[in-house]
């Protein structure tokens, strides 16, 4: 067997005031003339941006006059790049990196600018259709935890934990490629919004914080900085469906589950703490993913709570799968998907028969549509699924009216603050002699000065996350010689002292 030592090549051990310590710095550049100073965060040990107890880092959506925010792309050019993406199914970095604020023109609007078609079929939902099936109100579950009321709560972020019902097993890239079709699929309905009457937000970050599931193993290649909650309630699936029982993710972490719990016998809508053993506010999920084995299409949820929109599929071919790897190769977002997100906002169906005791469903002379984007812009005829104009108008609707039937503190929120930086590394060589100290030599050894403390725990992972060493550190200006027998690939480790991270990295391996 080949004796397997650590090559060392390069590792900067990380710090940053106000922030934890990470592996790679990440600057944040708005990237255009006259723009604040740059602001710099840092990932996690693992290369995402997560922040404590893994809950996504989320990055501030700056403002600039007569422009909308389009996200974070690792390139400066207007179109190209990749899109930066949070938590640990989000964007993987392998070095320091500048990243870049992406803009687009601005285009002013208002409720008054609402062709007088739409406009009318929008007052004819709001005065006749939801007085019999009502899913506008301004207060308990129905229409109380309604997309736009979690926008302003998130401080400009929407959170979802992803309900795999299903025993076929998920690779890692699939868990990345459904993280990256929410983002887009949620902010395809944000966009129109940019520059409607007082909308604050530019794209907003979407984020996946962890996964539920009926057994561990059914996640292939889980990330050690990757939330995995196994369900042991064993409730029955909600639909019949052969899967097992539904999975959920913890209640405390529910936004919906506190709100009404907490916020609705204490005094205000807003005024829930967030546990710090979750992470705070980041850690909270406002909505389910639901991704149902043997389903055929989808349903979404129209009254609020934390239902969100439910998916078939069935392992590698089933259809959120397959529509998120499309998604990820082309850009395209699934029109079932944009379907069911438009009733997270409050959308009705513009299809199927009479319920809840109406007598209409839809305004006079207007056609039975196969979906709520099925019709276009002023003309009725139809065209591949999408958000359209028609839409685009739609939700611009829905915001005002769902705004005008909440109280008003339902709209404030706190966003993430720019603070601009001038520096992000410090290298061990310019700690003080108080600061712990830790480096790996090329010749596998450790060395480490633990400053103030007493004792240290280090743990060692392979790049899967399995941990292949652990052993208590104490003494100081010691040295630590190891041989790690497993295959070669990137070792990263973790030091921590009463539970608190003191250093971590990471370094490419290799038999010698």
């Amino acid at each position: 067997m080949k004796k397997l030592t650590v090559l060392w090549t390069a590792l900067a051990v990380m710090t940053l005031a106000g922030t934890a310590l990470g592996q790679f710095s990440i600057t944040l550049n708005q990237n255009y003339t006259g723009a604040p100073g740059n602001m710099i965060v840092q990932t996690d040990a693992y290369g995402n941006l997560t922040g404590d107890k893994n809950a996504p880092l989320v990055l501030p959506s700056p403002t600039r006059s007569g422009f909308d925010f389009r996200g974070w792309f690792t390139t400066s050019a207007a179109t190209g790049g990749e899109r930066v993406l949070s938590g640990a199914t989000g964007t993987k970095f392998t070095a320091n990196t500048t990243i870049y604020a992406r803009w687009t023109t601005q285009t002013k609007r208002t409720l008054s600018d609402c062709p007088a078609t739409e406009r009318a079929h929008f007052d004819w939902l709001k005065d006749v259709r939801n007085k019999c099936e009502v899913v506008i109100t301004g207060s308990g579950t129905s229409g109380g935890n309604l997309q736009f009321h979690q926008l302003y709560a998130g401080g400009g972020s929407i959170n979802y934990a992803v309900r795999w019902e299903s025993d076929q097993t998920v690779t890692l890239k699939q868990r990345r490629d459904i993280a990256g079709m929410l983002y887009d699929g949620v902010n395809e309905w944000i966009r129109p919004l940019m520059g409607y009457e007082d909308f604050p937000f530019g794209e907003i970050p979407v984020s996946v914080v962890g996964w539920t599931v009926q057994k561990e193993s059914l996640i292939l290649d889980k990330q050690p900085n990757e939330l995995i909650w196994v369900s042991s309630n064993h409730e029955p699936p909600n639909s019949g469906y052969t899967t097992g029982f539904m999975c959920s993710a913890p209640r405390e972490r529910s936004r919906f589950i506190n709100y009404n719990t907490i916020n609705r016998t204490s005094g205000g809508p807003n005024n829930y703490k967030w546990p710090e053993s979750i992470g705070g506010r980041n850690g909270r999920y406002d909505m389910y993913l639901w991704l149902t084995q043997n389903k055929e299409g989808g349903n979404g949820s129209a009254e609020g709570g934390d239902w969100g929109f439910r998916w078939g599929n069935q392992g590698t071919n089933g259809a959120a799968v397959s529509a998120a790897a499309t998604h990820s190769s082309s850009g395209s977002i699934h029109g079932t998907m944009l379907h069911e997100i438009g009733h997270s906002f409050g959308f009705y169906d513009w299809y199927g028969g009479l319920c809840c005791g109406c007598t209409q469903r839809n305004p006079n002379g207007y056609k039975q549509c196969a979906t709520m984007m099925d019709c276009t812009y002023n003309t009725g005829t139809t065209q591949n699924p999408g958000v359209n104009q028609y839409d685009q108008w739609q939700i611009r609707y829905y915001y005002t009216w769902v705004k005008s039937t909440s109280p008003a503190d339902r709209w404030n929120y706190t966003p993430v603050p720019w603070v601009e930086s001038t520096t992000g590394i410090t290298t061990m060589a310019s700690r003080t002699t108080q600061q712990p100290q830790f480096s790996f030599d090329s010749h596998g050894a450790l060395r480490y000065n633990l400053g103030g403390a007493q004792t240290a725990d280090l743990r060692i992972y392979d790049s899967r996350g399995r941990t292949v060493k652990t052993m208590l550190l104490s003494g100081t200006a010691t040295s630590v010689n190891f041989n790690l027998n497993i295959a070669p690939q990137m070792l990263m480790w973790s030091v921590a002292t009463q539970g608190k991270v003191m250093d971590q990295g990471r370094m490419p391996f290799a038999a010698k």
